[in-house]
């Protein structure tokens, strides 16, 4: 016998054959890891539960000083990072070009009734340009957010240099400096400014005393300015070092520590949103993952199996060739009746067309006349007028086919005798003696492989001439 080789064709028609099982396997692999699913939901509920009531307790009644201190200062430190994320976010300062900057200036001489009433009224504007008011202000009029206005208003105090006189020496003056990314936003900020201090001045003539504020220089441009460049960059590194040195900080946390940590955050997050009613216990659910998972798994699993009952059976198949195995000639292969109807038949009509893809496909009646033909012209070429159907386990239908085909050659005078089991039965085996030749019919599915090559062994020894074999499906 020689080695058989596998067709991945056959392989996947054989396969596909036992479509109808792959969805019952599918469906209960489905039904399995979906009340795994189900079951697991319910614990995971359970558990969930059990920890939020065990949360709900004071902290101190599970969580030493010490795990607490760690939790908030965990909570506190993503305050900050998260503080300072949005400040990057949406600070107007944040968003300067630094290498494009539109920069507005103004020179304000204060004139009062002498320098040190002067320089008073001028910490009072100072502290005015500082103010939440005026940030405020400058937000509303120029349509900015309040993040970050401050660090675009700048107010510097000058010194008056040069020979005084008696109006200088009971002067002081001050720089207000804008910057912006737009020019337009920068001409409105500088004019909010003058506007909000010559609003204010006269309260604080009612405060400090009468006074005169005047304009000595206003001017725009475009600068760049390193300073800018290097605070913006200091923001980013400050960023990124905060949020390494908050996930260390997590990573640290115990489990205890987190689930008091997580409770400090819900509690910040709750002191922002209205309460709510609390809703009911979430019940168990079955997931749908689980559900996909489970049928593809038994679908790969039952193609594994499939696929190694495919490699390691012992029983000849339809798709084998005598010539090639046994070097005999292969005088016929009886197909199955396909009169049988099966539920979605035409699927297995389809996938078995696969295998049969530019073959020529004939009847069971068709195959069996041409095989009885040619059993007729072996045996005529052979001079024998007496031949044996040799077989092994053959079933109801491999016998139904040796009695038609032994009425079609005893037509033509050839007188043909049916063994069955000749490997097993001893009659059988002796009746061996008083033939010549002989036509091996197997069973596809049914004969093993040893089998058919024991008979061969036998009818050598008693020298019958094997004119050919023939697989019944």
């Amino acid at each position: 016998m020689e080695e058989r080789e596998i067709s991945l064709i056959d392989l996947l028609v054989e396969v596909l054959l036992h479509w109808r099982m792959f969805i019952v396997w599918m469906a209960v692999g489905a039904i399995l890891l979906g009340a795994f699913s189900y079951v697991r939901s319910g614990s995971t509920i359970q558990q969930t539960q059990a920890e939020t009531e065990k949360m709900e307790q004071a902290p101190e009644e599970w969580l030493t000083e010490e795990e607490m201190r760690n939790a908030k200062y965990v909570a506190a430190y993503e305050n900050a990072y998260l503080s300072k994320v949005a400040y990057f976010a949406e600070a107007s300062f944040m968003k300067i070009d630094a290498n494009h900057i539109n920069r507005g200036e103004v020179i304000i001489v204060i004139e009062a009734q002498d320098h040190q009433v002067s320089c008073d009224i001028e910490k009072a504007y100072e502290g005015i340009v500082q103010g939440g008011e005026f940030i405020t202000k400058v937000s509303e009029d120029v349509g900015m957010k309040l993040s970050g206005i401050n660090e675009t208003v700048l107010f510097n105090r000058l010194t008056v240099e040069g020979n005084a006189t008696a109006e200088t020496e009971n002067a002081s003056c001050f720089k207000i400096v804008v910057i912006n990314n737009d020019e337009e936003k920068c001409q409105a900020m500088l004019e909010s400014v003058l506007a909000l201090l010559k609003e204010k001045q006269s309260d604080v003539e009612s405060a400090l005393g009468e006074h005169e504020l005047i304009v000595v220089n206003k001017s725009f441009g475009v600068v760049a300015d390193t300073v800018v460049a290097d605070k913006q960059q200091k923001v980013l590194s400050d960023i990124a070092s905060m949020k390494k040195t908050l996930s260390d900080e997590k990573e640290k946390l115990s489990d205890v520590e987190r689930q008091y940590y997580k409770l400090l955050i819900g509690e910040v997050e709750a002191e922002e949103e209205e309460r709510t009613v609390p809703e009911a216990p979430p019940a168990p659910g079955i997931s749908v993952k689980y559900i996909l998972l489970g049928a593809v798994m038994a679908a790969f699993f039952y193609a594994f199996v499939l696929f190694m009952i495919y490699i390691f059976t012992a029983k000849i198949r339809s798709t084998d060739n005598l010539q090639e195995l046994y070097n005999i000639p292969q005088l016929g292969l009886i197909p199955a009746d396909k009169n049988r109807k099966n539920i979605f038949g035409f699927v297995d009509r389809w996938i078995l067309s696969l295998r049969n893809h530019n073959k020529r496909q004939f009847t069971a009646e068709e195959a069996l006349k041409l095989a009885s033909v040619a059993i007729k012209m072996s045996a005529g070429k052979e001079t024998l007028n007496e031949i044996c159907l040799v077989g092994c386990g053959l079933k109801e239908r491999s016998l139904d086919v040796c009695e038609k085909m032994k009425t079609q050659l005893e037509e033509e005078n050839i007188q043909v005798h049916i063994l069955n089991n000749v490997l097993y039965d001893a009659q059988a085996m002796g009746e061996l003696e008083k033939t010549k030749g002989a036509v091996l019919v197997e069973g596809a599915g049914a004969t093993l492989y040893q089998e058919i090559a024991e008979e061969l062994k036998i009818l050598n020894r008693q020298e019958i001439k094997v004119l050919g074999g023939i697989l019944v499906e």
